[in-house]
C-alpha cells in the first residue's frame, strides 16, 4: 500500500523535493493542509493511508541514504504477494473514493489523482511481476561487481542529483539531468543482470522485470505529464526506452 499512497500523493502534491529529516515534520505538516483542502486529498487522510505515507517516505529516505552512502547497495525490498493482493484492493478503494468528488473545484486534482491511480493499479495488479517480486528480491542481495563498474556512469550524476535534492536545491535542468540518469542507469542494470535474473528466475522471471521496469516508466511519466512540460521529460525515461535492448 505504501507503493499506492506515495504516488497518489505525488499526482496531489508534486512539487518540492524529498525533505531531510530535519524537515520532514514541517513537510508533512503542509502536506495534510494541503490534502485536506480537496476531496480527493481527503480520499488519502484515512488514518491507515496517512500512516502508510508517512512510513514510506521515511523508509525511502533511509533507503536512499544507505545507496549514497554504500553505492554497491541494490537491495529490492521483498513484497509477498498477498501484499500485492492488498495493494491492488486498497487501490480500487481510493479510485472509488476520488471518483465521487463531485465538486467542481476538485475537478483538476480528481483528474490528476485518477490518471496517476490508474497507472498504478497497473503495475500492483500484475499477476506476473506479483508471482516474481520474491525472486528479484532474493537475488537483489547477490552483488554484481561487474555491472556495478560498467553502470557506474550512470550511478554518478544519479548520486550528484540525490544531494542536490537532499539539500534543498531547485535547478529543474539539473533534476532532468538526474532522472535521465538514473533512467540510464536502471536500463543498464537490466541488460547487465540478465543472465543472473534468467538463471535465478527463469525467462519467464526477466520477462516480468522487463514488464516491472516498463510499467514504473509509465507510472512516472504519467506523474510527471500531471505537473510539468512535456519537453522536461527525458526520452531515456520513456516506458519502452527503459528496456530497450533488453
Amino acid at each position: 500500500m505504501k507503493v499506492i499512497a506515495i504516488f497518489a500523493l505525488i499526482s496531489l502534491v508534486y512539487a518540492n523535493p524529498m525533505p531531510d529529516g530535519e524537515q520532514m515534520q514541517t513537510h508533512a505538516t503542509a502536506l495534510r493542509e494541503r490534502l485536506q483542502s480537496s476531496c480527493p486529498g481527503r480520499c488519502l487522510l484515512q488514518d491507515k493511508y496517512r500512516d502508510w505515507l508517512i512510513n514510506g517516505i521515511q523508509k525511502s529516505q533511509a533507503w536512499a541514504e544507505k545507496v549514497k552512502a554504500d553505492q554497491t547497495q541494490r537491495f529490492i525490498p521483498n513484497i509477498p504477494p498477498e501484499k500485492f493482493d492488498q495493494y491492488c484492493t486498497e487501490i480500487g478503494v481510493i479510485k472509488t473514493c476520488v471518483a465521487a468528488c463531485n465538486d467542481a473545484a476538485d475537478a483538476e486534482k480528481k483528474q490528476k489523482a485518477t490518471a496517476v491511480l490508474d497507472s498504478v493499479k497497473d503495475l500492483v495488479c500484475d499477476a506476473d511481476i506479483k508471482n516474481k517480486f520474491a525472486c528479484f528480491s532474493e537475488l537483489s542481495k547477490t552483488p554484481s561487481p561487474q555491472c556495478d563498474t560498467q553502470c557506474q556512469e550512470f550511478a554518478t550524476p544519479l548520486m550528484q542529483t540525490m544531494e542536490g535534492a537532499q539539500a534543498g536545491q531547485r535547478d529543474w535542468a539539473k533534476a532532468k539531468e538526474g532522472a535521465k540518469a538514473a533512467c540510464q542507469f536502471v536500463n543498464c542494470r537490466l541488460k547487465c543482470r540478465k543472465i543472473d535474473i534468467v538463471n535465478k528466475c527463469e525467462q519467464s522471471g526477466y520477462d516480468a522485470a522487463k514488464k516491472t521496469v516498463q510499467k514504473l516508466g509509465s507510472v512516472g511519466k504519467t506523474v510527471h505529464a500531471q505537473f510539468r512540460p512535456a519537453e522536461n521529460f527525458p526520452a531515456e525515461c520513456n516506458p519502452d526506452q527503459l528496456i530497450q535492448g533488453a
